[in-house]
């Protein structure tokens, strides 16, 4: 998966410190600008980054993905205070994803073992490439 991430982010030039942030006390959530669409359309794989709290446990973490069509994909973020990246592939319900622009989205959700939950979200238009 790392040998993915370093490879995808070569092709697109870009780094693995996305552009766009939301931040709060414990979750910290960027996207990157760039996406990747491959195998004709069937997956979209968005780079982003997550840095929580250490002691914090994810209960939920959903990236969507909108150009004409929607899909959304579930991935598991590790919460130990320092950020991580994640490649997400995300496959559409019905069409197909294509080069041009379209909107990424992030949601996540984490607690601490009292229930003493925090959310984190970021949203951005992002410029999808086709391979």
């Amino acid at each position: 998966m790392l040998r993915a991430l370093v490879v995808l982010s070569g092709l697109l030039g870009i780094t693995l410190i996305p552009d766009a942030v939301a931040a709060n006390a414990s979750v910290d959530v960027r996207i990157k600008q760039q996406a990747l669409v491959v195998h004709e359309g069937q997956l979209l794989y968005a780079l982003i980054a997550v840095k929580c709290d250490s002691g914090r446990e994810v209960l939920e973490a959903i990236l969507t993905s909108q150009q004409e069509v929607y899909g959304d994909a579930y991935y598991t973020p590790v919460c130990d205070g320092h950020p991580h990246p994640y490649l997400v592939p995300v496959s559409p319900y019905s069409g197909v994803f294509h080069s041009g622009e379209g909107s990424v989205s992030v949601y996540i959700i984490v607690c601490e073992v009292n229930d003493n939950c925090v959310t984190g979200d970021a949203n951005r238009t992002v410029t999808a490439y086709e391979r």
